[in-house]
């Protein structure tokens, strides 16, 4: 009975001791984060996630050069001269981001570290405050395995070190859709997100671009009527190649969704900014609309006789069932490899930007040591860059060239 009083008085007096070491850390720390958040509580950074700073870091650069860009192109066509004053700007705006991400990307966090509390105190309060939170850490593993006692030290350990390390990179997180415009109608959610203001930018700027290109005048083209109407030959030498000179009446339907889909992925790389193509149910809608519009222009055209494109000329009556099938399964299949061919390349691509852009940035960040191989990445996100913008354009091209063939098929059935 005395041994087992002292032992009650030995907790009794270390939980005291316990008790008065956590209330001398809580006075003198001057943050309240000396413990570990609790395990479902969010992660907090007070730098922010390295996906963050690098987004940031790459806006910066990507600001600088299309702002010195934007002005050198504005004096050439102010003063009329050679494109001397937009080399010139070019260049001053790489060199200005350079310098934003040299800025951006310093480490921060020796100075953070030397302002923390347990910096600032001394070796006493150190020896204090570390006993404290060993202890305290040590009374909650120790009721957790109270509690769950199947639960292993090892997993206990890797998820408090994961709590501990801050925010995961998220590459996904771009492609997230957030109201922009908040509007209710009859208890209705119908506001305006991030993906509707970029596809109304997208349709406003293809809509001005044709009205200048339809403008004309006497004189020399200027540069936009000569894109616009660059992009006019491209298209209405896609449609005839393809769909032949009966195919030009649906020009118009080719050509916007060339345009839109062109635009759209343009203006996905603009920082901030969204990547409608990168969304299923915008490519599933514009896949189905062209699948739609097949069905009903055959039909239109050719009565029952459309059903002549599942059944291929010259076929053995004995394998036609199994090529008809095939050819059904084909002609269904069309929204589906129409749509996701689009979505899984915008997607992909900015993905990969991303995952690079934090690589540069955590190397920066790390250390002197690991900065020099931050050039790696760093080249390998100026090649993905170029590549992307071939991408963007290619798939708008795909994209409108497979429209085509839907449309020549809807035209000529038996062909």
């Amino acid at each position: 009975m005395n041994s087992g009083s002292d032992g009650r008085d030995e907790d009794a007096a270390r939980r005291a001791r316990l008790d008065k070491l956590k209330s001398e850390l809580k006075t003198r720390a001057k943050t309240p984060d000396a413990a570990p958040p609790p395990r479902d509580a969010p992660r907090t950074d007070s730098t922010g996630s390295a996906m963050s700073l690098g987004l940031r870091a790459g806006s910066e650069f990507v600001s600088a050069v299309v702002v010195g860009a934007a002005i050198g192109w504005g004096a050439d066509r102010l003063f009329r001269t050679n494109p001397a004053f937009l080399i010139l700007f070019f260049l001053l705006g790489v060199a200005a981001g350079v310098w934003n991400v040299i800025r951006v990307t310093s480490p921060k966090a020796g100075s953070s570290h030397r302002d923390s509390p347990l910096s600032r105190a001394g070796p006493a309060d150190k020896d204090v405050r570390r006993s404290a939170l060993g202890a305290d850490r040590g009374t909650r593993s120790f009721r957790r395995g109270a509690q769950d006692p199947g639960r292993g030290g090892r997993r206990r350990g890797l998820d408090d070190v994961a709590t501990e390390a801050g925010p995961a990179i998220n590459p996904i997180e771009q492609f997230s859709i957030h109201p922009v415009v908040p509007i209710e109608v009859a208890h209705h959610d119908v506001s305006l997100t991030n993906s509707g203001l970029f596809m109304l930018l997208a349709v406003g700027l293809s809509c001005l671009l044709v009205a200048i290109g339809a403008r004309g005048g006497p004189g020399v083209p200027g540069r936009t009527q000569a894109m616009a109407e660059m992009a006019y030959e491209f298209v209405a030498g896609m449609v005839r190649s393809a769909a032949g000179e009966k195919g030009m009446q649906f020009f118009p339907f080719v050509f916007s969704l060339f345009l839109f889909i062109l635009l759209c992925n343009l203006i996905g790389f603009i920082p901030y900014s969204f990547t409608v193509t990168s969304q299923i149910v915008i490519t599933a809608a514009l896949a189905l609309m062209v699948f739609f519009t097949v069905i009903v222009i055959g039909i239109r055209e050719h009565g029952l006789h459309f059903l002549k494109l599942f059944v291929p000329s010259g076929v053995p009556i004995y394998i036609l069932p199994l090529v008809v099938a095939i050819e059904v399964i084909s002609f269904l299949s069309r929204p589906l490899s129409h749509s996701v061919r689009l979505f899984a390349n915008m997607l992909a691509g900015h993905i990969t930007l991303n995952v690079f852009g934090g690589f540069v940035v955590m190397l920066l960040g790390a250390g002197a040591a690991t900065k020099a191989l931050a050039v790696l990445p760093f080249a390998m996100t100026i090649g993905l860059d170029a590549l992307e913008l071939l991408v963007a354009f290619l798939q708008a091209y795909v994209f409108a060239m497979l429209t085509c063939m839907y449309l020549n098929d809807a035209l000529h059935p038996g062909h």
